[in-house]
């Protein structure tokens, strides 16, 4: 058996093992390739006898550490492997890294499709300075008003969406007919990159950006995780909803699910974008699966905080 068959056969296995060893029992195993001497280190040879205080940070990178390990036996198989994997091992291998303070974890939106779970302590902005981001409206406001309801009117969401116009049904949601892209109009739709956004806006920081665009996120993400990296506006808490279906034109090619014989490779393009999110210091707080979509179908929930 070839080895990129041997690491398909026990893709799972290898997913839950990581899982459990970092999830489930709270602690990381000892690893001799962590330095002798580093805090990780000593998080890993002796936090499980609470020898030593570790903060939320510190667990979250030694979760994320196990986490790109099992990244890395993914990679190895080629597209067409990928592609038999099923989507609940395709979930797997994107954990929650940070553990969220389950007595400020809340979800915004309400109980249906386009609600968001949030990290409560990452989601407490300053009286009278919290701006919220709403990419993707539809004329639907649900998201806005539970954001305002939850801040008690403390709180400005500026809603982007170039496919329509629609006016806002509270003095405190600022919409704008715009899409995150490139600074470009298409077929009359206005497109501006995160960078012209918050410059155009004058927003200097950004407590909450919501993104639930139908697929459209594997075209603007890319670019405007690049702009973040070269300086941009960095939000705190990123919640978003990912799609599993045939993709827009466009898409880069590290972020494209390939096409072949056995389906759509998702494994690659998803290890790709998630590692532009920890290389900016984000980690997943939460994951969920939309529970709208036939069991582990086209999609899943994410939140990222900024650890």
């Amino acid at each position: 058996m070839s080895e990129v068959a041997t690491t398909h056969r026990y893709l799972p296995a290898i997913v839950t093992v990581s899982v459990i060893a970092c999830f489930g029992l709270g602690y990381v195993g000892y690893s001799s390739t962590l330095p002798s001497g580093t805090r990780m280190h000593l998080i890993n040879s002796e936090s499980a006898l609470m020898k030593l205080p570790v903060s939320p940070k510190e667990w979250a990178e030694a979760r994320a550490s196990q986490m790109f390990k099992a990244w890395e036996t993914a990679e190895r198989m080629s597209p067409s492997e990928a592609a038999t994997v099923g989507m609940i091992d395709v979930y797997s291998l994107f954990p929650e890294t940070y553990s969220c303070d389950k007595n400020n974890f809340v979800r915004l939106g309400g109980d249906l499709d386009g609600a968001k779970w949030t990290c409560g302590e990452y989601f407490k902005p300053a009286p009278g300075n919290c701006v919220a981001v709403s990419l993707g409206s539809n004329g639907q406001w649900q998201f806005e008003e539970t954001i305002l309801g939850h801040t008690k009117n403390d709180c400005t969401v500026y809603t982007f969406d170039c496919t329509g116009t629609w006016t806002p049904p509270h003095a405190n949601i600022k919409f704008f007919p715009w899409c995150l892209g490139s600074d470009k109009i298409i077929d009359g739709r206005i497109y501006k990159t995160w960078d012209s956004i918050t410059k155009d806006l004058g927003l200097t920081h950004v407590d909450y950006f919501k993104m639930d665009i139908e697929g459209f996120e594997w075209l603007a993400l890319p670019p405007a995780l690049d702009n973040l990296a070269q300086g941009g506006v960095l939000p705190k808490q990123i919640a978003l909803e990912m799609h599993f279906w045939p993709q827009a034109d466009g898409v880069a090619k590290p972020y494209r699910a390939a096409s072949t014989k056995n389906g759509m490779d998702w494994v690659h393009p998803m290890i790709n974008l998630f590692r532009k999110f920890y290389s900016l210091g984000y980690h997943v707080g939460a994951a969920e699966y939309n529970h709208l979509s036939s069991p582990y179908g086209c999609c899943q929930e994410f939140t990222f905080v900024l650890v």
